[in-house]
């Protein structure tokens, strides 16, 4: 029988619940108990500075924090769901609906992953913090209501106003962060300002791309090109090329095939199939150069270089490239050792913390319907 992806999914998240079930993660007693948040032994230091992300430093104990704050929001959000629809049709897991919440289970029982997605995270959001404060960039106060509204599973009401009965909400909201991760009101809005400054850097770090009308123009290269399993039968090919025959009607007396019926493709940068050498040497060819032959991992490689190909990027394909700038920027910021330095001396010390029951008991694994 085939599965689908689902079903492996399925099948991986039994083994994971089955395991955390033996030691303790849907079990206990019926009756409620007071939860309190685990502290670190004596040899622990909380203060120990763990990354410094420009001139801040990131201690143990905000880590620790964070990655409880981030297990008991998922937990809360998927509470909401529970209350509102039930636990019979939330945490049916055999139901592919449901695919999000067994991804969520499995995530969250991978605590090594999800500390190192956490502290990748927390990084990001002082980058985020110092870069906007750098270039004098103001929370934008709509964004950010909009933003906190949304961590409670809110919207803005017409006005952008907070919905009638926000508030009590917002403070019951706070009285079970403050419990179950150990986290204050100031700190969350920490993490709400820099939620809500990375959509803002997004928009303006993208605008500096560049991309004017000429460099909206996505540059490809037609190539004639092919693998063949013989040396000496690549030669023949470059031979015939460079006497000026097409490729599609040298694949006809061969009996080659070629990957499109003229023979003609653009010539793809990230191509697996191919060398340093091939890109070398495509990159510094000229119209009518002939390539090859080149040894590849599947045989030999040759081809005939043809024109460049211009293709004016669509609204859409603009934003993404825009985008990706920024990522672009994030990601060079993250290595750059002049402005992050990871310790690596907190990932023995990852919160596994707090698990589904403790944040409510329509989370115990009762209450989860897993497949045969």
């Amino acid at each position: 029988m085939r599965l689908n992806v689902f079903g492996f999914a399925l099948l991986a998240l039994v083994l994971v619940l089955t395991s955390l079930s033996a030691t303790g993660f849907a079990q206990g007693d019926p009756t409620p108990t007071p939860y309190a948040v685990p502290t670190n032994g004596p040899d622990v230091d909380d203060d120990l500075v763990i990354t410094r992300v420009g001139e801040v430093e990131i201690t143990l104990a905000d880590f620790q924090k964070r990655v409880r704050f981030e297990r008991w929001f998922r937990l809360y959000q998927l509470t909401k769901q529970v209350e509102k629809h039930g636990p019979e049709v939330v945490l049916d897991l055999t139901d592919p609906a449901n695919e999000q919440v067994a991804s969520l289970f499995a995530t969250l029982a991978d605590s090594n992953g999800f500390g190192i997605q956490v502290h990748r995270v927390m990084v990001i959001n002082e980058l985020t913090l110092q870069e906007a404060d750098r270039r004098g960039l103001e929370v934008d106060q709509p964004q950010f209501n909009s933003r906190l509204a949304q961590f409670l599973g809110e919207i803005l009401v017409e006005g952008g106003q907070f919905a009638p009965g926000f508030d009590d909400e917002y403070a019951i909201f706070l009285e079970e962060m403050a419990l179950f991760t150990g986290m204050t009101e100031a700190e969350f809005l920490r993490i709400v300002e820099a939620t809500t400054l990375f959509k803002q850097l997004e928009l303006i770090v993208g605008q500096e791309a560049n991309l004017t009308p000429d460099e909206t123009m996505r540059v490809g290269l037609e190539i004639e090109d092919v693998i063949v399993a013989d040396e000496t039968l690549a030669g023949d090919i470059a031979a015939r090329l460079a006497a000026g025959v097409f490729l599609v009607d040298i694949a006809a007396d061969l009996d080659l095939a070629l990957e499109t019926e003229d023979g003609v493709r653009i010539f793809r940068w990230d191509d697996d199939r191919l060398t340093a050498d091939v890109f070398e040497t495509v990159n510094e060819a000229a119209p009518g150069d002939i390539i090859g032959p080149f040894p590849v991992e599947s045989g030999w490689y040759v081809g005939r270089v043809g024109l460049q190909v211009f293709q004016t990027l669509t609204p859409q394909e603009i934003e993404e490239a825009r985008k990706q700038y920024f990522r672009d920027w994030i990601t060079a910021q993250l290595d750059d050792p002049a402005v992050v330095v990871d310790l690596e001396n907190w990932l023995a010390h990852i919160p596994q913390e707090p698990l589904p029951q403790d944040v409510s008991p329509l989370l115990r694994d009762e209450n989860v319907i897993l497949p045969e």
